[in-house]
């Protein structure tokens, strides 16, 4: 009995083919079915209003995607930025989701390094640190806040 000599790269390209022959077929309609209807995406730039009224309504998921179009208009006023950064990581920790609210977080300090309250936004880090067990992460967050001058005595 002779064997027939085999490239390996033959073999490859034989089960390459069979794979493309296998393809599943498209579906299609059945006679007399309405189509589907298309899903609408909203095309507007929501208000922060709006998207921190879905926050306060306690309407987390809503505020998510309203907050994070509002920030991808680039607004033109950095106050309502700044409160967009904030309302959306609020809006993740509602959701319970620490892992985008600390993105949100870390997103908010690179485009405003020197905020007006950096206390408020280190806690809420160390607290979402905390709540994923890097406590590590989470006590140099807090003690930022130690280090500032004017803090109070309970955090020494």
């Amino acid at each position: 009995m002779s064997r027939c000599p085999t490239a390996p790269w033959l073999l490859i390209a034989a089960l390459g083919l069979a794979g493309c022959a296998n393809k599943p077929k498209s579906v299609s309609q059945a006679p007399g079915d309405a189509p589907a209807a298309p899903v609408a995406v909203p095309q507007d730039v929501p208000t922060l209003e709006e998207a921190m009224a879905a926050l306060d309504g306690e309407e987390p998921a809503r505020a998510v995607a309203l907050l994070g179009r509002f920030i991808a208009s680039s607004p033109s006023s950095e106050d309502d930025l700044e409160a967009a950064y904030l309302g959306l990581a609020a809006a993740h920790e509602k959701l319970r989701d620490c892992n985008a609210a600390l993105l949100t977080y870390d997103a908010y300090l690179r485009r405003f390094p020197e905020p007006e309250e950096p206390i408020i936004v280190w806690a809420r880090q160390g607290a979402c640190q905390a709540e994923l067990g890097r406590f590590e992460a989470s006590a140099a967050s807090y003690r930022k806040i130690r280090d500032q001058p004017d803090q109070l005595p309970s955090i020494y």
